[in-house]
């Protein structure tokens, strides 16, 4: 991992990079963080330690949208210039970040 990303922790995918500049940007915003508070899943009754937030939900999602445009990219063999880059991965990536904020 270099300087140009931030890493999070996740019990269900791993270590999640984020390029500090979308952290900056998104995650650190007031709107965000509030993720952290709204539970995405109602398991917590039954099994305490099941605890999933809406952030952590939000970051997976991030890094899933990554690997899909990446595998699609690879799969339709289109080799994005980085102008591209700026024009359509980071919007669908940012969007799949931010599709809980709403809540």
């Amino acid at each position: 991992m270099s300087l140009k990303y931030k890493l999070f922790r996740d019990p269900v995918h791993g270590d999640i990079e984020v390029e500090r500049w979308i952290c900056s940007t998104f995650v650190d915003s007031d709107v965000f963080q509030r993720l952290r508070f709204i539970e995405q899943s109602s398991m917590r009754m039954l099994f305490p330690g099941a605890r999933h937030d809406r952030f952590i939900h939000s970051l997976g999602t991030f890094l899933m949208a990554k690997r899909i445009f990446d595998a699609l990219q690879d799969s339709i063999r289109v080799n994005f210039q980085e102008e591209d880059v700026h024009e359509f991965r980071n919007p669908f990536l940012i969007a799949a970040l931010l599709h809980d904020c709403a809540h």
